[in-house]
């Protein structure tokens, strides 16, 4: 796929450049909130601000999509702008730029992709039973909230981290 929303690479990276410049300015004077738990976070806001800014022209057609109402979504797309910028501004040379273009082309095409809302995941057949089983996988390690013995019921475990499974899985069967 070669950039869908038919923006030359250049202006890619001026858009990148000004949402990154503009989330600096926007939460300049602001108090700084660290809450590792959620995006309330001011570098999760920041992210998500950056994101949405780059993504009003470089992909709105992903804005009017329903993975659009994820803000884990833009706070991955705003760290991948913010990130982008900074290695081409720490490079400063042509390399350095093409290589903000080239990410910042994929940035933008998997947003125009996950927008389309038609992924189907790759199946197998599992054992005898010829059912075709989707490949996927959760890193269901990183579910639990301890490996220590001392939770022996639900009533333990942080709602958080409850909340967390249910999304998870709200998401694999949606």
């Amino acid at each position: 796929m070669s950039n869908p929303s038919n923006i030359p690479l250049s202006s890619l990276s001026q858009l990148a450049r000004q949402a990154v410049q503009d989330g600096e300015e926007h939460y300049k004077n602001k108090k700084t909130v660290v809450d590792p738990n959620s995006n309330h976070g001011t570098a999760n806001q920041k992210s998500i601000f950056v994101a949405k800014e780059f993504l009003e022209k470089a992909s709105p057609t992903f804005l009017k999509s329903d993975i659009a109402k994820d803000d884990d979504r833009f706070v991955k797309v705003g760290r991948s702008v913010q990130d982008l910028v900074s290695l081409s501004s720490d490079d400063g040379d042509e390399k350095g730029e093409e290589v903000l273009k080239m990410g910042l082309q994929n940035v933008v095409e998997q947003c125009d992709i996950l927008a389309l809302g038609d992924l189907k995941l790759p199946k197998v057949r599992f054992g005898k039973t010829e059912i075709q089983m989707p490949i996927a996988t959760l890193g269901c390690m990183r579910f639990q909230q301890t490996w220590a013995k001392n939770i022996d019921s639900m009533d333990k475990v942080n709602p958080k981290v409850q909340e967390n499974m249910f999304n998870i899985f709200l998401l694999l069967l949606t």
